[in-house]
């Protein structure tokens, strides 16, 4: 699971989101709310899973468990969080937001690859 995450994360890094799995919405910050979510929500829970950690798939349930375990990652949780509660007012377009995020999901996708 892991390696394809990477590839879907180098293919989005690249070309951008792979519209096999899923199109994403015009408006671009629409767009980065659901980077947010498809990356930092999804991905998050699978790591807090790998780690034992694992609170609930509800979103503020996964971003509070992953800012008390990765405190080294806050400050990009936070702004998943600002993202994810109003887009329109966060206003980071999709590769400011990878551009920050990818470090912490190749981070994430190793420790889970590892687990």
């Amino acid at each position: 699971m892991a390696a394809s995450m990477e590839k879907i994360l180098d293919e989005t890094e690249q070309r951008g989101f792979p519209e096999r799995i899923c199109k994403l919405p015009a408006d671009p910050r629409l767009a980065t709310r659901k980077l947010a979510r498809w990356f930092m929500i999804r991905e998050g829970a699978h790591l807090l899973i790998a780690e034992g950690a694992f609170p609930s798939f509800r979103q503020s349930d996964v971003l509070d468990q992953l800012k008390a375990t990765y405190p080294q990652w806050r400050a990009l949780f936070v702004l998943t969080e600002r993202i994810l509660d109003d887009p329109f007012r966060a206003g980071v377009p999709p590769d400011e937001f990878l551009g920050r995020a990818a470090p912490s999901l190749r981070w994430a996708i190793r420790r889970i690859a590892c687990g």
